[in-house]
C-alpha cells in the first residue's frame, strides 16, 4: 500500500530549528509543521507546504521522509472521508504568501486568549493551506476549524495531528 498518497497530510517535528522551538513551545506539541502529499513516484514524494517563499509544492527523497517516518519525526494522517480533485484544490493555494503575521496571532490567541480578524486568503501558514485543501477535497465535509472552534488562519500541526477527521498510519517494516 502507499503510504504517500496523494492527500495524506505530513506532520513535522523541526524543533530542532529555532521558528520550530517556538511554534512548539506556543502549541505544546513536537509538530510544528504540516504538508499535503501532492504527487508521488517511487523515488520522490512532492509536498504542498507554506513556508517562507509562500505556498508551493516542493520536492523531497522517499528514503528521506521515509527514514524520519521510521524515527518519529514525521507523522502520516490520512483522510477518513474520500478526497477529490486533491490536486486542483492544492493548485488554488499554489503562491499564496507565507502568513508570518498569523504565527504572531496564534501566539497572542493562546497567551491572552484574545482573537483577531482572520486575513481570509491573502496569506496563508502550513496547517492553514493543509486544512483548506482537505475541506475543499472533501466537499466541504471535513471542516478542521469548526472541529477546533478557530478560524482557519489559527488551525496549527497540533490540531492536524490530533484531528477526528484523519487517521494516523503507524511506522511498520512492511
Amino acid at each position: 500500500m502507499e503510504k504517500f498518497r496523494v492527500g495524506t497530510v505530513v506532520n513535522f517535528d523541526n524543533r530542532n530549528s529555532l521558528f520550530g522551538k517556538l511554534i512548539g513551545k506556543f502549541t505544546s506539541s513536537k509538530w510544528t509543521h504540516s504538508s499535503i502529499v501532492y504527487q508521488h513516484t517511487e523515488k520522490y514524494i512532492w509536498l504542498a507546504e507554506a513556508v517562507s517563499r509562500g505556498f508551493k509544492v516542493n520536492k523531497y527523497k522517499r528514503t528521506t521522509l521515509m527514514k524520519r517516518w521510521k524515527k518519529s519525526t514525521i507523522q502520516l494522517r490520512y483522510p477518513k472521508l474520500k478526497l477529490q480533485s486533491t490536486k486542483y484544490c492544492i493548485d488554488r493555494y499554489l503562491g499564496i504568501k507565507y502568513g508570518v503575521m498569523q504565527l504572531a496571532k496564534i501566539a497572542i490567541l493562546i497567551m491572552f486568549k484574545r482573537r483577531s480578524k482572520s486575513d481570509g486568503l491573502k496569506t496563508l501558514i502550513c496547517s492553514e493551506g493543509v486544512s483548506r485543501v482537505l475541506y475543499d477535497a472533501s466537499h466541504k465535509l471535513m471542516n478542521i476549524a469548526i472541529e477546533f472552534d478557530c478560524d482557519y488562519d489559527y488551525v496549527t500541526p497540533y490540531m492536524l495531528a490530533v484531528s477526528k477527521e484523519l487517521d494516523t498510519l503507524i511506522y511498520s517494516k512492511n
